[in-house]
């Protein structure tokens, strides 16, 4: 064999174990690095939040004191649980948030300038809607979404590092201040919940929580919130018996799931599934349900109104 095609071969084999490997690792961290959840976001102010209470600021520095191990991911997010159980960090997927570096600053030909620009508006929009449904949830919320802390902008006053364990076990430690991230109570899956407090011969209490769950979804309506993602097995929970909505990227302001949905159509619309469910599991309960939500005014809200 001809000296040059052994060194093909070579190469060959060393780039098919280096692609393999990658993909072992990529696999068993989830994708997860640091460096993905690092940014070169600039602070701006409509991003701040107003400063914590005394009480506030203690809970969230009791909460950030000890370790969290990794989750999982969405769309969105990175996601670890604290180590007693109670609180959930989420780390942006920087990549989903911001064009990539070479994309912005590496030079390219002149006819490329367009696709870079409309690459960029992309990004700032998408950058745009997430952080505006953040702090709608933080302002509006945030007792129904669990919510402790946002932190939208790098800052100095935290001065706080954390231990992120990731999903091999590898211990980082980053210093709070340099990241963007979301502080939340931890909640237990919507339907897991409802099926334990059945499991338990808990109606009474599940019957409460079912018409906290249409007020939730009332007070959302009433300050004119809504998002394009009401699911409430994926995005809703339980917290000390009471539901909450744990996903926070799609809130929207003055803007209708369905043009002139009135609410309580709008609220059998997204409870029908779950209702469904609940037949099966305790019928009397899917009978609640209905019965908390016919007593929604028809029509509840001016916006409507409007043919």
């Amino acid at each position: 064999m001809m000296p040059c095609v052994k060194k093909i071969l070579l190469l060959l084999i060393f780039c098919g174990a280096a692609y393999g490997l990658y993909r072992f690792s990529h696999k068993q961290t989830a994708g997860f690095a640091v460096s993905k959840i690092r940014s070169e976001m600039v602070p701006e102010a409509r991003w701040e939040c107003a400063p914590l209470s005394v009480e506030a600021e203690r809970d969230v520095r009791h909460a950030l004191s000890q370790p969290y191990s990794y989750l999982g991911k969405g769309a969105q997010c990175y996601v670890f649980g604290s180590e007693d159980g109670l609180y959930v960090i989420k780390f942006f997927r920087i990549s989903h948030l911001e064009a990539s570096p070479w994309i912005k600053k590496f030079p390219l030909p002149s006819f490329l300038d367009a696709w870079r620009k409309e690459k960029i508006a992309y990004y700032n929009d998408k950058k745009e809607r997430d952080f505006t449904s953040y702090k709608l949830a933080y302002e509006e919320l945030k007792e129904e979404t669990g919510l402790l802390y946002l932190h939208l902008n790098k800052s100095h006053h935290l001065k706080q590092k954390l231990r992120l364990i990731d999903k091999i076990g590898v211990v980082h430690e980053l210093n709070l201040d340099e990241m963007e991230f979301i502080l939340q109570k931890r909640a237990k899956p919507f339907y897991s919940a409802i099926s334990e407090m059945i499991r338990q011969h808990e109606t009474e209490k599940a019957k409460a929580a079912l018409s906290e769950l249409v007020q939730l979804f009332f007070k959302r309506r009433s300050l004119g919130l809504s998002d394009k993602d009401p699911d409430l097995k994926t995005n809703f929970g339980v917290i000390e018996d009471r539901p909450m909505q744990f996903d926070i990227g799609r809130f929207k302001k003055g803007v209708l799931s369905k043009k002139n949905e009135p609410f309580r159509e709008e609220l059998i619309r997204i409870t029908d599934s779950f209702k469904h469910w609940l037949k099966k599991q305790e019928p009397s309960l899917a009978s609640h349900l209905e019965e908390e939500i016919q007593k929604i005014p028809a029509r509840s809200f001016p916006e409507n109104e409007t043919d």
